[in-house]
């Protein structure tokens, strides 16, 4: 009986261990990525989820490559034209789509300031 008290007790002791290290484990990995985004956000950002998304969608490969080649067609003086075989999935076609509009109406709006002199 005395052997079988102690196995019990070896148990417990190595499941509260297993426990104690899941929770450290996961507050270092929470505390880590948490401290890095409080420490890259400016004052002006907001915290809502709208505006992360937001960021999310402007750091995506497909907005910034639609954002750079709408600039450079508009740059050019050529009409828009929405390329977007080169992504395979809906939402990067949806996401390249998005940059390219912005991208080329906003040159088509700095060359429309400076031709004014704002």
């Amino acid at each position: 009986m005395e052997s079988n008290r102690k196995d019990t007790h070896a148990i417990l002791l190595l499941v509260a261990l297993t426990v104690g290290l899941l929770i450290v484990f996961t507050a270092r990995i929470t505390g880590a990525s948490g401290s890095a985004e409080r420490r890259q956000r400016t004052p002006a950002q907001s915290t809502s989820p709208q505006n992360a998304n937001s960021v999310a969608v402007q750091m995506s490969a497909p907005f910034r490559d639609g954002l750079y080649v709408g600039r450079i067609t508009s740059e050019h003086g050529n009409e828009p034209h929405i390329a977007v075989g080169r992504w395979a999935s809906v939402m990067d076609r949806t996401l390249y789509a998005s940059g390219y509009r912005q991208g080329y109406n906003q040159q088509i709006v700095n060359a429309e300031a400076l031709r004014l002199g704002h």
